[in-house]
């Protein structure tokens, strides 16, 4: 899987701890992503929880996104 993560005023979100939770087994995955907000990792199928730690933007704002993501990894067979 490949992400690219952005605030809500479009800035890369570089060098932060991306954890992604398994909402069934609660089996976590944890990476950085890189100086342009990149994030790639093997995501096994299933639904999966985003979390991102609170990060300041600006002088005083802080921001923090925790997400669920529904079927984030489907693989057809046939």
């Amino acid at each position: 899987m490949n992400i690219t993560f952005t605030n809500e005023s479009g800035g890369l979100l570089a060098d932060q701890l991306v954890r992604i939770t398994n909402a069934e087994s609660g089996w976590m995955i944890s990476h950085f992503t890189d100086p342009e907000g990149r994030w790639t990792a093997h995501v096994p199928e299933g639904e999966w929880i985003v979390t991102i730690d609170a990060f300041e933007t600006s002088p005083g704002v802080r921001e923090i996104l925790r997400e669920l993501v529904i079927g984030l990894v489907r693989h057809g067979i046939g």
